[in-house]
């Protein structure tokens, strides 16, 4: 079984059921943020036994991380945009105008739902609320 494979098996869909997302720079990879490429995999799942858990399979290390509360499928898009949105300053390699593109592209994309990133918003760093901000999101919060 590829790593890939093994990922989303056991920390991302189990029967069906949504239990977790990708984080982290390969989150910003996928949809452009940046052009670097992870050397580890990062997902947030329901599945995390501790705060962060490191876990290595055929070589390749796997950082999972526990979710600020419980991901189902209704809340994956919010939580995994606002997780984003904590980090992306970290990452981003793009201007302004093409950083509210691509998180354009990336709400489209992901469906996500604002009523939801709403609700969870307050659990996560303030920084998540500034580059919401900078993205151009105030109304949707709103």
């Amino acid at each position: 079984m590829s790593v890939d494979k093994f990922v989303r098996k056991r920390f991302l869909e189990v029967k069906g059921k949504t239990i977790g997302y990708i984080t982290g720079l390969q989150l910003a990879n996928m949809y452009g943020f940046t052009t670097q490429n992870p050397s580890y995999y990062e997902v947030c799942s329901n599945e995390a036994s501790d705060k962060e858990e490191k876990i290595c399979i055929d070589g390749r290390q796997i950082i999972v991380y526990k979710p600020v509360v419980m991901i189902s499928e209704e809340n994956r898009s919010a939580l995994q945009f606002l997780d984003l949105m904590s980090t992306i300053d970290r990452y981003s390699e793009v201007g302004s105008r093409e950083f509210i593109d691509k998180v354009s592209a990336f709400i489209d994309a992901e469906g996500v739902d604002f009523q939801e990133v709403k609700k969870y918003i307050s659990v996560f760093p303030a920084r998540t609320y500034q580059n919401i901000r900078e993205a151009g999101l105030m109304e949707e919060l709103e």
